[in-house]
C-alpha cells in the first residue's frame, strides 16, 4: 500500500481506542512526508485539533496504535457546534 494511502486524511475524525472514550479529534495535516525516508528519514507527525481549538502532534506510529477513525455518523464535532 502507498504511504499516502496509509495517512490519516486531512478533515477525517478520529477518537481514541478506549471503548468509553468520547474525545474526537480533527486532522489537520500530516508533517514530515517530504522528508521521511532517505536520506532526511523525519518521522511522520499527526498534527490535530479537538472542538476547542487545542492543537497537539503526536507520532504517526503512536496515533495509529491508540486511535482509530470515529463513527462519521456520531460528528461530535458538528453536534457541539464546532
Amino acid at each position: 500500500m502507498p504511504l499516502s494511502e496509509s495517512l490519516p486524511r486531512p478533515g477525517s475524525l478520529w477518537r481514541y481506542n478506549a471503548r468509553e472514550s468520547r474525545a474526537q479529534f480533527r486532522v489537520i495535516f500530516v508533517a514530515n512526508q517530504a522528508a521521511a525516508g532517505s536520506p532526511y528519514d523525519f518521522p511522520l507527525v499527526v498534527v490535530y485539533e479537538d472542538r476547542e481549538g487545542n492543537r497537539w502532534a503526536q507520532l504517526l506510529s503512536r496515533w495509529l496504535e491508540r486511535l482509530i477513525p470515529a463513527d462519521p455518523q456520531r460528528d461530535l464535532f458538528e453536534e457541539s457546534g464546532w
